[in-house]
């Protein structure tokens, strides 16, 4: 985990979870990314995405994996100006509610 702080307050998150079986331990999935709402658009999610990124790639992990809700336009752009492709869509991924939202599973190559 990676955190973004202002002064003294965690205001943003990253993640990174390796996969422990030997045929799938060169890929991460990225996940919690969060930055909080007075926070955005500062640059701050992309700089620890980057940082994620560059901390896979030195410890020799070869793909990166993320999902984003689709609709997401902002986490979107984020993720395509990093790198990542879109390589499908899970329909109903999500539950909220009475509602379901698909997600697109995105993938970036680090070799």
């Amino acid at each position: 985990m990676l955190g973004g702080f202002a002064a003294d307050a965690l205001v943003g998150i990253a993640g990174l979870f390796v996969q422990p079986r030997s045929k799938q331990r060169h890929k991460g999935l990225v996940v919690g990314i969060y930055v909080a709402p007075d926070h955005r658009g500062s640059g701050l999610g992309r700089g620890l995405l980057s940082a994620l990124i560059d901390a896979a790639r030195r410890s020799g992990l070869l793909v990166l994996q993320l999902s984003v809700s689709v609709g997401n336009a902002p986490a979107r752009r984020l993720y395509e100006g990093l790198g990542f492709r879109t390589y499908g869509i899970e329909r109903r991924a999500l539950k909220l509610a009475d509602r379901f939202v698909d997600e697109e599973l995105m993938s970036l190559d680090l070799d």
